[in-house]
């Protein structure tokens, strides 16, 4: 049957999704903070007691908990297949160390790339008691063998395509930061909710063994440049982001002010 064109505007049912401070330094720990000083710089995301730190979340920490708005009817496809080709986030807010959201998700596009489809999806959260805008996640899956139904190729009038697709200022970075991807680290990170075995299973078809070029196992990485996979920060890469786009000679955040969008892309 293939993807359906006509899913496009679709909406799933709110679903909500709950998390506690231990699930927040979970999180925290299985994309990496900590790692290069356990007790250093980074313990208001690793800790919850330490004297004189108060504990924060990690802004990426959204597409964990936006992941309950689950997956409107988009048509058939091999899940193998399944590239996650990018991520943004926008909050309206700093993230709680414990809280609840109602999240809906809505196909907010689909396009034929002739070989292959794109589908983008949209989640709005809101909090589940007061109803007040929490965050916005938009994820573009790239679909390998799913392309020819004739669709648009590519979207137009869409402001958040726009803002990614802006060209990076062609100078050094104001600020660049490295963190090390333990060869584990992904088997920590699936624990905070994301039990796609591609990350641990060495007979998924694009799990940590695969010699695929395509391979999608990853783990992101709590660098503030956004998110990067465990299997690209094993060979060369190039990790872009950008933070209020309005003003792209800033240095991302670890976690942007209020309604400030952020996302990122790693590149092998």
């Amino acid at each position: 049957m293939g993807l359906n064109p006509d899913a496009v505007g679709a909406t799933s049912e709110p679903v909500e999704r709950s998390w506690e401070s231990k699930d927040a330094l979970l999180y925290a720990l299985g994309v990496g903070a900590g790692a290069s000083d356990p007790t250093g710089f980074e313990l208001e995301f690793t800790t919850e007691n330490s004297h004189g730190v108060t504990q924060r979340v990690l802004p990426t920490f959204t597409t964990i908990v936006g992941l309950g708005g689950g997956l409107p009817a988009i048509g058939d496809f091999d899940p193998a297949m399944l590239v996650h080709g990018e991520q943004a986030i926008r909050l309206h807010g700093e993230l709680p160390t414990a809280g609840t959201v109602s999240t809906v998700t809505k196909v907010a596009g689909m396009y034929d790339k002739g070989s292959a489809g794109l589908v983008v999806l949209e989640s709005e959260s809101h909090d589940a008691a007061s109803g007040a805008p929490a965050f916005t996640t938009r994820s573009s899956l790239f679909i390998r063998g799913a392309g020819g139904f004739g669709g648009p190729r590519n979207p137009e009038d869409d402001e958040e395509t726009e803002l990614a697709s802006e060209p990076l200022p062609e100078r050094e970075p104001d600020h660049v930061v490295s963190y090390p991807t333990r060869s584990d680290q992904a088997l920590l990170y699936r624990l905070s909710g994301d039990r796609n075995p591609l990350h641990s299973d060495p007979r998924s078809p694009s799990g940590p063994d695969s010699t695929d070029p395509s391979s999608t196992a990853c783990a992101p990485t709590a660098s503030p440049a956004g998110v990067s996979c465990t299997s690209c920060a094993l060979r060369t890469r190039r990790a872009s982001a950008a933070c209020g786009r309005d003003s792209r000679s800033r240095p991302c955040p670890a976690t942007p002010s209020p309604s400030q969008s952020c996302s990122g892309s790693a590149e092998t």
